[in-house]
């Protein structure tokens, strides 16, 4: 019955504390000085100024990507601009001729028109707030700057001049090198054995060197 149930049978042993353990991990940026940095929309890649390696500030541009739904939404809110433009100054004019000409009604009905246009607008310029763009005028009305949410050193870029990407592709990754985390994997039966506040030795292995150090 033993042997079919695998089990063995030794005898009880007393050891000291304090034994070690070896475990594996790998070495993190800190989690609170790290970003991704991705397409809120689809786009193409144009342009490529940051590469793997490379330290950058934060606002930095990373890359320039094309997208027709950036295009689409600068359009809507330009469009919108002008509908204030043009309800403003029809209310402007008006309200002048409100005493004589116009009736009171026409004014608030072009008040409202007004209220409308720029609500609209808003709405508008929330919708580029939202894809990371401006309002700004000028230029290619597709173009999507993808810049560096904050400063470090880029530690990945996934992109390609041409590339097609979606907004769940992580295009760049940036962290502060300047603290790191050690994140060490134990098996359970060797959690158990290392107790808190406990110090230990990294040795850390360049794959791509072939070189180890320890610390």
């Amino acid at each position: 019955m033993l042997r079919d149930l695998r089990l063995t049978r030794t005898k009880v042993e007393q050891r000291p504390g304090g034994e070690g353990v070896n475990v594996v991990g790998e070495l993190h940026a800190d989690q609170g000085r790290y970003a991704e940095v991705g397409a809120p929309v689809p786009a193409r890649v144009v342009r490529l100024l940051a590469a793997p390696g490379q330290s950058v500030r934060a606002g930095q541009l990373l890359a320039e990507a094309q997208s027709t739904d950036l295009g689409r939404a600068r359009a809507d809110y330009d469009a919108a601009e002008a509908r204030v433009t043009l309800a403003r100054a029809a209310l402007e004019r008006k309200r002048v001729l409100a005493d004589r000409i116009v009736p009171r009604r026409e004014v608030q009905e072009a008040e409202a028109e007004l209220a409308a246009a720029q609500a609209e607008l808003r709405a508008a310029g929330a919708t580029l707030q939202a894809l990371g763009a401006s309002a700004t005028r000028g230029g290619d009305a597709s173009r999507l700057p993808l810049v560096a949410p904050i400063g470090g050193t880029v530690l990945e870029r996934n992109i390609a001049l041409g590339q097609m990407i979606d907004p769940g592709h992580v295009a760049f990754r940036i962290g502060d090198l300047g603290n790191l985390w050690l994140i060490a994997h134990a098996f359970e039966r060797d959690a158990v054995r290392i107790a808190v506040r406990a110090p230990g030795r990294a040795t850390v292995v360049w794959a791509k060197a072939g070189i180890s150090s320890s610390r």
